[in-house]
């Protein structure tokens, strides 16, 4: 004799991440209880990167899913050459013209550069022979003076 198979329900969750936003949607045959799943109503690929807001889902008796903010990416910090040698101010001529290996090799490396990136971790160590050169130059307002529209590449 034949019998029909009851199909078992299937279950969709969306799974979420520490900060309650959805890293994943699937379904199970079965339930399955966990403080960063959520059942959902089918498997909705848009939840993906959305937060879960607990307490509104608590207060409208159904999950809410809401945009995270998206925060924007920070400009690079990249100025042209030019600009990076005059952020010395008087003393750009000096350095421009000594001769010394040191302060050559720096000059000849940025010279060499299409754009100089304020945020590049090398870029301290170089103005500090700069200065043990015996070049007075103020490394922080050269570093992290705000880029200016004509600064850059």
């Amino acid at each position: 004799m034949q019998t029909i198979q009851e199909k078992s329900p299937v279950i969709y969750y969306a799974h979420l991440d520490v900060a309650d936003t959805v890293i994943a949607v699937a379904q199970s045959p079965s339930r399955i209880d966990g403080p960063q799943l959520v059942e959902v109503d089918s498997l909705r690929e848009e939840l993906l990167g959305q937060r879960y807001d607990r307490e509104a889902s608590a207060a409208a008796g159904q999950p809410v899913f809401v945009h995270a903010p998206v925060a924007p990416a920070a400009a690079p910090r990249h100025i042209s050459v030019g600009a990076f040698f005059d952020r010395f101010g008087p003393a750009k001529w000096g350095i421009l013209a000594d001769a010394t290996p040191t302060v050559a090799a720096v000059v000849k490396d940025a010279s060499v550069r299409k754009y100089i990136d304020l945020d590049s971790p090398d870029l301290p160590a170089g103005i500090a022979l700069l200065q043990q050169a015996g070049h007075e130059v103020d490394v922080q307002a050269i570093i992290t003076a705000p880029v200016q529209e004509g600064e850059r590449p």
